[in-house]
């Protein structure tokens, strides 16, 4: 059940450079621009099932009895890749997450979300993940997240922004913790995180939500770096 797609193709602003030390919004960017070109458009095209909505819908319905879409015409969906960083080269971490954003990799299949919109507003959020049975791209998603929070999260911050992503260490064996922040957005080179429930932090108070300080939230990346390394 999908007729209207909506895929966000951002002008490509940035030249592709080498990446510098700290968060390169032209490395990242780049990163951006590929997927936005390759891979959101093949999963759109050619992985996402017609039939998203039948396959979870006892599950939507099951938390929320009232959820209801009033016209499926008018959906759009938004691919938010997910920027993985490796748990080797977070060994010896001691603050600033960001400053090993170039280290990461962008991927739709590892960790993406699909946000569905009903025009303006957010009603439903998928996790997109790899099906490694086969060693195919698979249409594979996790349980909705549906929640009265999603919508205030608006589609226009994603029409402003030049990329977005989110952030996961990963390890070889396939464990992804997804760092304790929102969805990173990149507009004219700057930084900026949107959070569960709507709210637009620049990145010095990204931790706010879930933790007191920026002390907690690198003791709360060094446990799980210290975690996924053994």
């Amino acid at each position: 059940m999908r007729k209207i797609i909506f895929v966000f193709f951002v002008p490509f602003l940035f030249m592709c450079t080498n990446a510098r030390e700290g968060a390169d919004s032209n490395s990242l960017n780049c990163q951006f621009e590929k997927m936005a070109k390759n891979d959101i458009p093949v999963f759109l095209e050619n992985d996402f099932p017609e039939n998203w909505y039948e396959n979870n819908e006892l599950f939507i319905l099951e938390d929320n009895p009232g959820f209801r879409i009033n016209n499926f015409d008018s959906l759009k969906f938004i691919i938010v890749p997910a920027l993985n960083i490796p748990v080797s080269a977070l060994v010896g971490f001691k603050s600033n997450i960001m400053e090993y954003f170039n280290m990461g990799e962008m991927s739709v299949y590892k960790a993406g979300e699909l946000l569905v919109f009903e025009n303006d507003t957010l009603l439903l959020k998928f996790n997109i993940h790899f099906d490694e049975n086969d060693g195919r791209h698979r249409k594979v998603f996790n349980k909705s997240d549906y929640s009265p929070y999603l919508k205030n999260i608006s589609i226009s911050v994603f029409d402003k922004s030049d990329a977005y992503f989110n952030v996961n260490i990963v390890d070889d064996e396939g464990a992804i913790f997804a760092i304790p922040s929102g969805i990173f957005l990149l507009r004219d080179k700057d930084f900026s995180v949107i959070m569960p429930g709507g709210e637009i932090y620049d990145t010095d108070n990204m931790h706010k939500l879930f933790f007191d300080t920026r002390k907690d939230f690198d003791s709360y990346i060094k446990n799980i770096v210290a975690l996924l390394g053994q």
